[in-house]
């Protein structure tokens, strides 16, 4: 029966033989609790009830739910007679209708981030809400929220599956109202993006980033979690023979290819060093030094020999550096704050050779001679000898490629030409100059004395007769 309202009950029992019958009736209500009609005493006097007669009884619905009917029968001396069966009356209270709704904000929200569900129940009641939250991979999630006096109704939470999210919103009514169960709403969880820069130092090398080359300093919006590449050349042209060298990323990777995975807003620098060449050309030895520099750092440029002998007569000498660094010395230091480029000058020496049979000859400078040169022979002394004298006349080129240019016979010097290898000789003539003075000084003297000594001697007497015959 409807809630509030009212039914008849009828009661009927046995004769047995009693003039009056009294009642007391029992209700039994839905909590369970039992209450008694009259509260004391009892209803009658009641004649019996006759085979078409029974007694009508009125029952008011005032509580929803299931109501237990019984009554009894007494003497007017209060002796129970009977008990009649149990009725049940089931008050069915008419609940009106309701609505619910809800709504998400924003529609759109990156992983991690705040989504706000909002909503309301109508007409306005305080009461539980169950929100039932389904996540992309189709798992459900299952929350409890309190509506106010008003029925409105709020939760926030932060999704953390990228994709498609739906809610849905119901209540299970009162006792006024039927519950209801509100539309899905929907709402889109995207990545969570990151600002990742991409650069170099120094600035403006090309980096390839996802197979695409840039250059500059880039700034990309990433997806959390998702995969990219970096790469970088090992060596980039820098203007002729400097290079730029890949030495490392910032974070000391030193790898020049690498994969990213996306955690947070990060910077990746190509870190590259400025390197010059150091070159040196030479026709003749070793040298050491000679390759790639960083800026900034020393270069020891050096000969390993500074003579390198050709062949026995044959050698050449080092003679200087020239190009980008100007020195005598073999082994030189360089900043290298460009590219240097040296050359190594070597000059070519012959041996020259020298013989005398009289006095001493001595090649000035030694008797190695660069080729070309002009070079001077000293002889000493130039006359030698007692009467006969050897006096110096000149130089000949015994053997090789030299060619005498000038003979100074008073000063014993004398210059040539050296084109290769060669052999000197000293030439020398007789002088009897002395001899002569001497011979003729001696016969000189000897007519002298012998005139002297014939005018001194005296005359021999006239009877004195000179002999050269022996006596006998």
């Amino acid at each position: 029966m409807p809630f509030q309202g009212t039914t008849y009950t009828y009661l009927w029992w046995e004769d047995v033989g009693f003039a009056n019958y009294y009642l007391v009736l029992y209700e039994g209500y839905p909590d369970g609790t039992l209450k008694r009609f009259p509260p004391s005493g009892y209803y009658g006097p009641y004649p019996a009830p006759g085979p078409n007669r029974m007694l009508i009884s009125g029952f008011y619905g005032d509580v929803a739910g299931k109501h237990m009917l019984y009554f009894q029968v007494y003497t007017k001396w209060g002796d129970l007679i009977c008990t009649s069966n149990t009725i049940t009356i089931n008050v069915v209270k008419v609940k009106k209708p309701s609505s619910i709704t809800v709504s998400v904000s924003p529609a759109s929200v990156e992983r991690g981030g705040s989504v706000s569900v909002t909503g309301s129940i109508s007409p306005g009641v305080s009461a539980r809400v169950i929100l039932k939250i389904v996540s992309p991979d189709g798992s459900t999630t299952v929350v409890e929220v309190d509506a106010t006096s008003t029925g409105s109704f709020s939760y926030v939470f932060s999704p953390n599956k990228v994709g498609k999210w739906s809610v849905q919103a119901s209540w299970a009514g009162n006792e006024d109202y039927v519950g209801a169960t509100s539309d899905w709403a929907s709402f889109n969880v995207e990545s969570k993006k990151y600002s990742v820069s991409v650069s170099t130092i120094p600035g403006g090398l090309p980096v390839v980033v996802d197979g695409v080359e840039y250059r500059g300093s880039m700034v990309f919006r990433w997806d959390e979690e998702s995969y990219h590449t970096l790469f970088v050349p090992k060596a980039l042209p820098a203007g002729e023979n400097s290079r730029y060298i890949f030495k490392r990323w910032s974070d000391g990777d030193t790898s020049n290819s690498k994969t990213i995975v996306v955690t947070g807003s990060t910077n990746y620098q190509a870190v590259f060093e400025l390197e010059h060449m150091v070159s040196v050309q030479t026709d003749y030895g070793d040298v050491t030094g000679v390759g790639w520099y960083s800026e900034g750092t020393q270069a020891r440029v050096a000969l390993k020999a500074t003579i390198i002998q050709l062949d026995e007569n044959t050698r050449v000498v080092f003679a200087g550096w020239t190009g980008d660094v100007k020195s005598t010395d073999s082994e030189v230091w360089v900043k290298v704050d460009k590219p240097y480029s040296l050359k190594a000058q070597w000059t070519k020496q012959y041996k020259v050779g020298v013989t005398s049979e009289y006095g001493t000859a001595i090649i000035e400078g030694g008797e190695w001679q660069n080729e070309g040169a002009t070079a001077s022979l000293r002889i000493d002394p130039t006359r030698t000898g007692f009467l006969v004298e050897q006096v110096f006349s000149g130089v000949k080129a015994l053997s090789g490629k030299c060619t005498v240019q000038s003979v100074d016979q008073a000063a014993g010097r004398a210059t040539f030409t050296v084109e290769g290898p060669c052999t000197l000789k000293t030439e020398w003539t007789t002088d009897y100059t002395k001899l002569i003075i001497a011979t003729a000084a001696i016969a000189g003297l000897a007519f002298f004395l012998a005139f002297t000594m014939r005018k001194r001697k005296p005359p021999l007497p006239t009877h004195f007769t000179s002999s050269t015959e022996s006596p006998s």
